[in-house]
């Protein structure tokens, strides 16, 4: 969450980049995330503590958990296709307006460049 809210921090398109970056199938994060861990491994409920449970699961069956992991999990997979999506309409309209400016090339650096300079004028630095 820290790191999400300092993409932001830095520019539109950073926070943009991460989240597309994020919602992609090799993104994993199974050693905090229930979801993730539960895909990897089936039996990761037995070795759970209740304690350890997010406070609206401690009074769940595993049963119930399981269905909820598994909905979630569901959830999940329609919300990345959406932003996979997403990310296709926008890399396609970012390259018809560079076209139409005639600025087709090199869309990474000119990336890189927008975030070093929204980043430094964050930090008070100018640029001249």
């Amino acid at each position: 969450m820290a790191q999400d809210a300092n993409a932001e921090m830095m520019s539109k398109e950073n926070y943009t980049s991460r989240a597309i970056s994020k919602s992609k199938s090799v993104y994993k994060n199974d050693s905090w995330d229930l979801v993730d861990k539960y895909k990897d491994d089936k039996n990761a409920l037995a070795e759970i503590k209740k304690e350890e449970l997010p406070a609206e699961l401690q009074n769940k069956s595993k049963q119930e958990i399981e269905t909820i992991i598994v909905q979630k999990e569901k959830e999940r997979t329609a919300i990345q296709s959406e932003i996979a999506s997403l990310a296709q309409k926008r890399q396609a309209y970012i390259d018809n307006e560079m076209k139409k400016e005639g600025n087709a090339g090199d869309d990474l650096g000119k990336a890189i460049n927008s975030s070093i300079l929204a980043f430094a004028k964050a930090k008070g630095y100018t640029v001249e």
